[in-house]
């Protein structure tokens, strides 16, 4: 091949070098540079749409993302008073450590427990950080060891 291209003329060998430029050229346009620019404009609509979304939900929140923490005794309160409301005997209830509140409830309906716990964490910003839930076999009901948070 490097024979054939050496018997060219030095017209023809000048065009060829030509072509292989253009044709490296275009390999990297359509290989390197142009996803390249795709991408950063799919990051830059991604940004905006990110932003625009950020500046609904302060302006939703009074610009106020971030919520205060509870002190434990507060966050205690809260899920004790919650639970009550529920209408769930409390069997245990304490602070575990400095971060987690626990509650222990029994003979209860896990569905109730379910809907209780979405509702703490949806109106008071409450998660569950640790769970246990054992069926009492006699009654279908369960017992639940809880651990929460605040969110």
């Amino acid at each position: 091949m490097k024979d054939r291209f050496f018997e060219l003329s030095q017209r023809e060998q000048v065009l060829i070098a030509i072509m292989a430029v253009l044709l490296a050229v275009v390999i990297a346009f359509l290989g390197i540079i142009r996803p390249l620019t795709d991408m950063r404009t799919d990051n830059l609509n991604r940004l905006k749409a990110e932003q625009n979304t950020l500046h609904l939900v302060q302006q939703v929140t009074g610009g106020q993302t971030k919520t205060a923490k509870s002190t434990p005794e507060q966050l205690g309160q809260t899920i004790t008073r919650s639970a009550r409301a529920s209408g769930f005997q409390l069997a245990t209830f304490g602070e575990e450590d400095s971060n987690r509140y626990l509650i222990k409830l029994n003979d209860i309906a896990a569905a109730d427990v379910l809907v209780w716990l979405h509702n703490l964490e949806r109106d008071n910003k409450i998660i569950v950080a640790e769970s246990q839930f054992r069926k009492d076999a006699r009654n279908g009901t369960v017992n639940a060891t809880i651990y929460f948070i605040q969110g």
